[in-house]
């Protein structure tokens, strides 16, 4: 039962979500829709009074990907062991969390808390967090990739340990990314489906990966020899372009590279100027002007779009004049005039 009654304390935002976010400030109520999230929890209750208790939350699954984004008053929780392996990023607030004998402070802009599959209690202020629940498979397979090593290697994640993991390194701003790819969340109004077409889980996939092991991408690479770039190089260009209609990600391409993200950045910057990523969309958009121009009565210019990976129509028109000089359906009317 939803209650009309606003709070004491105004609620910082959620990382996304909010606009179509609940208000509720019944904590026994709350509780329940909490434990239908975490399976293992056993207490949630409100820090002070009851009355001033409230809290909004949104769940949203990207590929897979299981992500809460909430905000809350003061309250105290306690959650016993599971199967599930959590990072939580605050967004605003500080909080603390106990697991065995060892307390850990963790809040907004500093550090995000990782914890295994244990046990733990804590404590917070008012505070607005994400939750994403993580496959170690998948932060395998996301590490070899990224770090260019085989199928077989099996790289220690340190996913036994629980920690607070920093969001700000010299290297990389983990907070700014997070806060990104919720902003992106809420421009495509949280559908699940465009969200995993952009790659938003693996960019997720990424940066955590890299919050786990800072100490591995920020060494040195090895050296290789041109004749060895050349020949990784050749393999991703082959690859991309007999996949331009399928969703590519980095990972994709590292792993066909063999090599790290730093290698094959530098590689395509070498040979053509520009980031993996952005040649994707080149190769794309040629392919997209070539069958414009030879377009037929009955032919649709978002089914050219489409067949090249391009799911939003207004940004295909936007990049498309930007590299060509003109507008996708003018291409098509000049091929009607001839």
């Amino acid at each position: 039962m939803l209650e009309k009654s606003k709070p004491k304390v105004k609620l910082p935002p959620l990382p996304f979500g909010n606009e179509g976010a609940v208000l509720r400030t019944d904590i026994a109520e709350f509780g329940q829709r909490m434990a239908s999230v975490i399976t293992s929890l056993n207490e949630y209750a409100a820090v002070g009074s009851n009355s001033d208790f409230a809290s909004k939350a949104v769940t949203l699954q990207i590929n897979g990907v299981k992500l809460v984004a909430s905000a809350n008053t003061a309250v105290v929780a306690d959650i016993g062991s599971s199967e599930d392996i959590t990072l939580m990023i605050p967004f605003a607030g500080t909080n603390v969390s106990k697991i065995g004998s060892v307390d850990f402070r963790w809040q907004a802009g500093q550090g995000a808390m990782f914890i295994p599959q244990v046990g733990r209690g804590g404590v917070c202020g008012t505070r607005a967090s994400l939750m994403v629940d993580l496959d170690p498979c998948r932060l395998q397979r996301t590490a070899r990739a990224m770090l260019g090593y085989g199928e077989v290697a099996e790289i220690d994640m340190r996913l036994h340990e629980a920690r607070v993991l920093k969001l700000r390194t010299p290297y990389n701003d983990f907070d700014g990314i997070f806060r990104n790819l919720c902003g992106i969340v809420d421009n495509v109004r949280s559908d699940a489906d465009v969200l995993a077409k952009l790659g938003v889980d693996e960019m997720l996939y990424r940066a955590i990966v890299m919050m786990l092991r800072p100490d591995l991408f920020e060494a040195p690479e090895t050296v290789q020899t041109s004749q060895d770039r050349c020949r990784e190089l050749d393999a991703v260009c082959d690859f991309i372009r007999g996949n331009l209609g399928e969703r590519i990600t980095l990972t994709d391409l590292e792993k066909i590279a063999g090599t790290s993200a730093r290698i094959l950045q530098y590689a395509f910057q070498q040979r053509f100027g520009c980031t993996p990523m952005q040649w994707v969309r080149e190769e794309r958009l040629l392919m997209a002007r070539r069958t414009l121009q030879k377009f037929r009565e009955g032919d649709s210019i978002s089914d050219a779009a489409l067949r090249y990976g391009f799911m939003n129509q207004s940004a295909f028109s936007a990049y498309y004049k930007h590299r060509f000089g003109e507008l996708p359906s003018e291409t098509v009317a000049k091929r009607a005039k001839r």
